[in-house]
């Protein structure tokens, strides 16, 4: 009986200390040949646009939640740099961006719908409304 229950007990343990692995593989997918990339930033920046001044949206720091369009969940999330840059590495499909508040405006950036095709990250601009009129 002993010789069975060995064997046994050692194929469990294995199957134990592979198991935490195996699933981490599954949910920690890290994608670099295709995502998004771009800016998200801010505008109007002026009342009344001139010429000679510059006017330009800034960049703004805010975080986004990337959810599946076809089930909701999240898939990622990110926040952008001091420059409004993003790059994030998702997995071919359509998502939903869901711009969250950033202090720097009123109200939040649009949702919106991207897809990502393989191998290629898809540009996209995400534009919050200073309330600037």
């Amino acid at each position: 009986m002993t010789r069975l229950i060995r064997p046994f007990f050692a194929i469990a343990i294995l199957f134990a200390l592979s198991a935490p692995a195996g699933c981490e593989i599954l949910t920690g997918i890290v994608v670099t040949d295709s995502g998004l990339t771009g800016i998200v930033q801010a505008g109007p920046t002026c009342p009344v646009v001139r010429p000679g001044i510059d006017c330009a949206d800034r960049p703004v720091v805010a975080t986004v939640i990337v959810r599946s369009a076809v089930t909701g969940l999240e898939a990622a999330r990110f926040t952008s740099d001091t420059d409004g840059g993003f790059r994030v590495g998702l997995l071919p499909g359509s998502y939903l961006l869901d711009p969250q508040p950033a202090s720097c405006c009123i109200g939040v950036a649009p949702t919106q719908m991207v897809d990502v095709s393989s191998g290629q990250f898809t540009n996209v601009v995400i534009e919050y409304d200073t309330g600037i009129r």
